[in-house]
């Protein structure tokens, strides 16, 4: 049987799984080694670990000295890397595969959602996650760091694609990253940003929750009632 990669647990309120941090559990001795193998690459040998930007690869797109286990945790990594670039100058701060922003009435979130079980040789599928933390409703909470189940709407990436499907991104190895980086830092750039700034007033906020493309709590649903009533 292959070495399996759990993820994360499932969460609560139908909402099926929640972005993740990290593998959290890795089975057998092959799984550890690949993933202390990407560690390693990633902090020591990686174009992100120095300034010159560059890496040597093989003809099968692999990182040099890098196993093909150990490959889609390096070419997400790097996808990782790149959507902290674009969030950083805009205000959000990275945890993790988690950005989250406070700016206006409400706290922004956006988060690296990975498939839940796969085997070693598997590539890695993700996708992003959206969240919003709405201040005024939760007023003696930090705002900066709300507990996950406590974000008032929960959406996906693919809600704000024009094909309005739960779109997931599947990477093997480094030389997947430019391919799919392209089609994501678009998404990231237009719909996602548009999102997160249209978050942050109460007008906004009325426009960018819509009904049946996410996760509302009631009180949310509440309030968005008694704004349109006034």
């Amino acid at each position: 049987m292959p070495d399996a990669v759990f993820d994360e647990p499932n969460t609560p309120s139908g909402f099926p799984e929640r972005p993740s941090a990290a593998p959290i559990a890795i089975a057998g001795d092959r799984g550890a080694l690949a993933m202390a193998e990407a560690w390693l690459w990633i902090h020591v040998q990686s174009p992100m670990a120095s300034d010159s930007g560059s890496s040597q690869q093989r003809d099968d797109g692999h990182a040099s000295g890098v196993s093909k286990s150990a490959a889609p945790d390096l070419a997400y990594a790097e996808v990782v890397r790149r959507a902290h670039g674009v969030l950083k100058p805009l205000g959000f701060r990275k945890q993790g595969t988690s950005f989250t922003r406070v700016k206006g009435v409400s706290t922004q979130r956006i988060a690296f959602q990975k498939s839940a079980w796969r085997t070693m040789d598997d590539p890695i599928r993700f996708t992003l996650n959206l969240y919003l933390f709405v201040h005024e409703l939760a007023p003696d909470a930090d705002p900066a760091k709300p507990r996950l189940e406590n974000f008032h709407y929960q959406s996906r990436i693919g809600s704000l694609l024009p094909a309005d499907i739960d779109r997931w991104w599947e990477i093997v190895d480094l030389s997947d990253v430019d391919a799919v980086w392209s089609e994501l830092e678009g998404a990231m750039v237009g719909p996602v940003q548009s999102w997160a700034e249209q978050a942050t007033t109460t007008d906004g906020l009325l426009g960018c929750t819509p009904a049946g493309r996410g996760i509302m709590l009631v009180d949310l649903a509440a309030w968005k009632k008694r704004q349109l009533d006034s």
